[in-house]
């Protein structure tokens, strides 16, 4: 038997493909696969902070002091009792918005120990907005524009819904879930980690709800009014008001936190359609159209 011995190519070690393109490929996979779980991770945090109690979540918003920055320096917590506003227009203001919620409240209230308390900023920012532990914010920006008490009971309604479905806790788990994952892959370890993420709870917790959820609160709001005022006219004037002002800064403010979306709009017109009873809307009061 004869024995040969092959002379071996100078390229077989080499890989066919180049170096660089097999790095991209890793690092694209790797790159997906982190992102894959940084996804799953914020869909449970979003599924299973719902959970946590009502009263660890109003504890949180005091802890954190998410409150300071949102509302005047005396104001309602807890029972939804507002307090002195700083001065007796602002008081007035403060009491209505306060009883406006409550007595949406009462065609739905909701769920036991779950309370809400309303807080009236004097100033010019067009927003409206919840944070954690039933805390609802309205800017006098925001107000000012509103030509009927039916309008602001939407704005009212929306928000309230909002605090029903536990939407700024379940923004607060998934935004911590998402910065967790991230100091974790960019090794992150320095000691201010802690106090960074308590800085970003404020954030988390008024961050845009999700389509989704805007839309829930919408339906459940328009609800709320049909039981209240017996129809929903007026509901859509703070969409159309929104959309006549157009890119103007001071309602890009609102829209950062509250998307405008056409089908809002047509579904609320939709809502209002259905309903063939005699329909007026209710006058805001005098200290809301001089203030």
């Amino acid at each position: 038997m004869e024995y040969e011995n092959p002379q071996v190519p100078d390229e077989v070690n080499l890989p066919k493909s180049h170096p660089l393109a097999d790095f991209s490929w890793m690092l694209l996979a790797v790159g997906g696969a982190t992102v894959g779980v940084i996804l799953i991770l914020a869909l449970l945090a979003d599924s299973l902070v719902g959970y946590i109690p009502f009263k660890l979540e109003q504890r949180l918003a005091t802890t954190f002091g998410l409150l300071e920055d949102h509302i005047p320096e005396h104001h309602g917590a807890g029972t939804g009792t507002p307090a002195n506003a700083g001065d007796n227009a602002n008081q007035e203001i403060q009491i209505y918005l306060q009883s406006l919620a409550d007595t949406l409240i009462k065609q739905d209230p909701l769920p036991e120990g779950m309370s809400i308390t309303v807080h009236y900023r004097d100033d010019g920012i067009v927003n409206a907005f919840t944070t954690l532990g039933g805390h609802i914010i309205i800017h006098r920006g925001l107000v000012t524009r509103l030509e009927s008490e039916n309008a602001l009971a939407m704005v009212m309604a929306h928000e309230i819904e909002h605090i029903r479905g536990r939407h700024p806790i379940r923004a607060t788990g998934r935004g911590l879930i998402i910065t967790l994952a991230l100091f974790s892959i960019t090794g992150y370890s320095d000691s201010s980690v802690l106090d960074s993420l308590v800085n970003y709870i404020g954030f988390f917790s008024t961050l845009s709800f999700s389509r989704e959820h805007e839309l829930q609160a919408d339906k459940a709001a328009l609800q709320l009014l049909q039981h209240h005022y017996g129809h929903v006219l007026g509901a859509d004037q703070l969409f159309e008001v929104l959309k006549a002002e157009g890119d103007s800064e001071a309602f890009n403010t609102f829209l950062s936190t509250h998307p405008l979306h056409d089908v809002r709009i047509d579904a609320i017109k939709h809502f209002n359609g259905s309903d063939g009873t005699s329909r007026e809307l209710v006058p805001l009061p005098r200290a809301l159209g001089t203030h």
